[in-house]
């Protein structure tokens, strides 16, 4: 059962078309994620979903509810942890967990359940501390906490982790993962590959306001053109000229530029084409500094895609 769906979602700013013709539908008690570099439209998609934004055109609906003509049904059903934490400044962290329960509507339970997630968020000993002597992490933590605290029937987190130490990644992911076994639909927004591969069930991968897949992780990374993967790390500057010298190899079926410094190859034989590779390169002067076997990822499919990988070149 889909409990979210978008029809042809566009939204601009002025010139600027952040969201381009989005058409796509979210399943009940799924984990669905939006993966894209900064800009791609993935926030701007979520501030619709929860009524922060109006759409150009489109129609998005939450259970039924068009976020534009029911935005208040659509809110009794959704909670966000923005992007940019909502702090109260002069508030302490108790304060605004207290404020947050009573604006909500909360019972006891949810009371109960606030003390648990300060405690596993590692918030309980800042409960005193006001917004402005938060650091930038311990803000993010206490954004995520609220959505957890509240349990919505659909969660939203935009780039939930970002800022938040390796350690505190992996207690966020494990909090999230708790949230979608209690009921909760999840929708998350990242540009982080590797958070998008642990966490999601579906993936929407987003460039430029368009979305350009959308499937199960298995089947996007089928989407991948066959064959291996060869990664090449590169002197600054050198990748375009090594792309061209490569794309002309019979056993090279498709080169792509992950960053300034790293071109993918994908190949038929692997292990046989390192030493075609590294003497191509080699020979016109084009400085190697490693080279390693791959296998395929989220980020391979949004070079497929797109053409570039989510650090986007220079020049």
């Amino acid at each position: 059962m889909n409990i979210i769906e978008a029809e042809a979602l566009v939204k601009r700013y002025g010139s600027v078309m952040a969201l381009n013709g989005v058409t796509l539908s979210i399943r009940q008690g799924e984990l669905f994620c939006f993966l894209g570099p900064n800009g791609a439209g993935k926030s701007t998609f979520l501030l619709i979903l929860c009524t922060v934004l109006k759409p150009t055109a489109g129609k998005v609906y939450v259970e039924g509810y068009d976020v534009t003509k029911d935005p208040d049904a659509v809110r009794q059903r959704v909670g966000i942890a923005f992007q940019e934490p909502k702090i109260f400044w002069r508030h302490t962290v108790q304060e605004m967990i207290d404020f947050h329960i009573a604006i909500c509507g909360l019972g006891r339970a949810e009371k109960q359940r606030a003390e648990e997630i300060l405690e596993i968020l590692e918030l309980n000993n800042l409960r005193h501390r006001r917004g402005l002597e938060l650091s930038g992490g311990q803000q993010k933590r206490l954004e995520v906490a609220r959505v957890l605290i509240r349990q919505p029937r659909i969660a939203i987190f935009d780039e939930p982790t970002a800022g938040i130490d390796i350690h505190g990644k992996h207690v966020v992911w494990d909090e999230i993962n708790r949230l979608k076994a209690s009921g909760s639909t999840v929708i998350l927004a990242t540009n982080d590959v590797y958070e998008a591969e642990r966490l999601a069930d579906r993936v929407g991968i987003l460039d430029r306001g368009n979305l350009v897949a959308c499937d199960s992780l298995p089947t996007l990374k089928t989407l991948v053109p066959r064959g291996e993967i060869v990664e090449l790390i590169l002197s600054d500057g050198a990748v375009h000229q090594a792309k061209l010298l490569l794309e002309g190899n019979d056993n090279i079926l498709e080169c792509a530029i992950a960053s300034n410094t790293r071109l993918r190859a994908y190949v038929r034989h692997g292990y046989y084409s390192v030493p075609q590779i590294l003497e191509c390169l080699l020979r016109r002067g084009v400085e190697v500094r490693g080279i390693k076997m791959i296998e395929p990822s989220l980020d391979d499919v949004f070079l497929h895609f797109t053409g570039r990988g989510f650090v986007e070149p220079e020049g």
